[in-house]
């Protein structure tokens, strides 16, 4: 099954952006001939903040255009971008078998999600490595929800996208062709830094620093949110030149951000690669809307415009509205498929001929007499053979205990299903002045240490609480550590000076 949009319009799309001031919507249409620039026609603000039928209808009005479908934009917070192995299964059975894997990586149950999948394209390149997905997860009722507020207002949704894809989407027309590229975008909550090429997303961070609610008044505060997000970007960096080495990254794009940050500057001068500041005009025709030549209403339209190009064939598109019908359709055919293959077994048990069954009625009617029957005969067998039941139950015991004691000697051996969730932990968990050095994970995933090195043990101390509060899902502790300072003597010093400090974290 395709976990993203199939049904591409060629004419363009509608976007609604949901953000903490107001509705953002914007329609953009697709480019009339080959290399030329998505058309912005119209774009809207309604104040608030808040999706209901009212404002939604009154956004209408400014933004929509007949043939353009819908699309709406998820806040960062009602939503789950999670990063999974790609399970050897058939086609049809990737949802469910992905269902069940992420079923401890969320905080409500899976089969009250509404789930989107899209590959990490990576096995045409790195053949013998694990391939991984993108996963997008969010409550099925608040789909619903959303789906019914559109309902009312008398339009229809054909998309619910999420804020990864729609940078993404913004990446792809900035790319150089087999060059990979990395976009940072400042925005309300946090900073996003992603990693494209040749129209895929092969990397997401998002750090919840956000430097617009930072006082400027405070230089220490703005200076400890450059230096963690230039962390972060480097890391970033670093995992892509050390595990996707097909990607050539060879430049950095700055989104254009709300108001004139001081701390830019601070950010691209610590940054490895050039820096360039977007400009939304070099790759959207403005040329409708000329209030979007503003970096401020850049900024404010700007995840609105990358959800907004969805017709881009060149990148896979998520969609968590139309996965759910189609999780529905899904387990509706996959109960009938079973049914259909016992009414075919009682048929041939009754030596009927497939071909002398001229109606669904007759199926119908064959089915339930023999499943009658059957149910007749098993409990009657069952009736008649408990003594025989037991005997086998007793001798089987024996064999059950041996196994599992096998079983709790294999779990201390390995994971089945890898440990891939706990580097993806240990990845995205901020470590603000914490390095690691390296990572062992024994006891089937139970038991995991951190070795590495720190300038003050207090970030060592905030370290382990993080660790502890995403780890205890997996049944991970840290409850010991362990730490060792090295010491320095400078020419003047009186006494040897602290130049680090190593701990081991188990």
């Amino acid at each position: 099954m395709r976990n993203f949009l199939t049904e591409k319009s060629d004419a363009g799309w509608t976007a609604v952006d949901i953000e903490p001031d107001g509705l953002y919507g914007v329609t953009v249409l697709a480019p009339k001939e080959s290399g030329g620039k998505p058309c912005v026609i119209k774009s809207g603000f309604i104040p608030g903040g808040q999706m209901d039928v009212a404002s939604l209808t009154e956004l209408s009005k400014i933004i929509s255009v007949p043939g353009c479908p819908w699309t709406l934009l998820l806040d960062r917070k009602a939503y789950h971008f999670l990063v999974v192995p790609e399970p050897a299964v058939q086609p049809s059975e990737l949802e469910q078998s992905v269902r069940w894997s992420i079923g401890s990586m969320i905080d409500f149950p899976s089969d009250e999600a509404s789930m989107a999948i899209m590959r990490i394209p990576s096995s045409e390149q790195l053949p013998n490595r694990q391939t991984f997905l993108y996963v997008a997860v969010a409550r099925k009722a608040m789909i619903q929800g959303y789906s019914a507020i559109f309902q009312k207002a008398g339009i229809i949704l054909q998309a619910i996208d999420v804020r990864e894809t729609a940078q993404r989407n913004i990446a792809v027309l900035a790319e150089k062709a087999g060059k990979g590229l990395g976009l940072l975008s400042i925005g309300n909550h946090g900073v996003q830094f992603i990693v494209t090429c040749n129209g895929a997303l092969y990397l997401d961070r998002f750090v919840e620093e956000s430097l617009l609610a930072t006082s400027s008044s405070d230089p220490d505060s703005i200076t400890h949110a450059c230096d963690r997000i230039v962390q972060q970007v480097h890391r970033s960096l670093d995992f892509v030149s050390r595990t996707l080495t097909f990607i050539n990254i060879d430049r950095l794009l700055l989104a254009p951000a709300r108001g004139e940050l001081d701390s830019i500057d601070s950010i691209t001068r610590q940054l490895p690669l050039p820096v360039e500041k977007l400009d939304i005009a070099s790759i959207f025709d403005i040329s409708n809307i000329p209030e979007l030549t503003q970096q401020e209403n850049q900024a404010d339209y700007f995840s609105a415009l990358g959800a907004a190009l969805r017709f881009m064939t060149s990148s896979e598109q998520l969609n968590l509205e139309s996965i759910q019908a189609r999780s529905g359709m899904y387990f509706v055919k996959t109960e009938m498929a079973v049914l259909g293959i016992v009414a075919l077994a009682l048929v041939g048990m009754w030596g009927i001929n497939q071909r002398e069954v001229v109606s669904e009625r007759s199926i119908e009617a064959a089915s339930a007499l023999q499943l009658r029957d059957a149910k007749d005969s098993l409990l009657s067998a069952a009736k008649k053979s408990e003594p025989d039941l037991e005997t086998e139950i007793t001798a089987l015991k024996s064999q059950s205990d041996v196994a599992q004691k096998i079983l709790a000697m294999a779990e201390t051996l390995g994971n089945p299903q890898g440990y891939a969730q706990h580097f993806s932990l240990l990845a995205g968990l901020s470590r603000e002045g914490v390095w690691l050095n390296s990572i062992a994970i024994d006891k089937g995933g139970k038991a995991v240490r951190l070795s590495g090195r720190t300038m003050e043990k207090e970030a060592v101390l905030r370290y382990s609480h993080k660790l502890n509060d995403q780890f205890a899902p997996y049944g991970v502790q840290f409850t010991s550590l362990e730490l060792t300072s090295e010491f320095v003597a400078r020419q003047g010093d009186k006494r040897p000076q602290l130049a680090a400090v190593n701990f081991n974290l188990y």
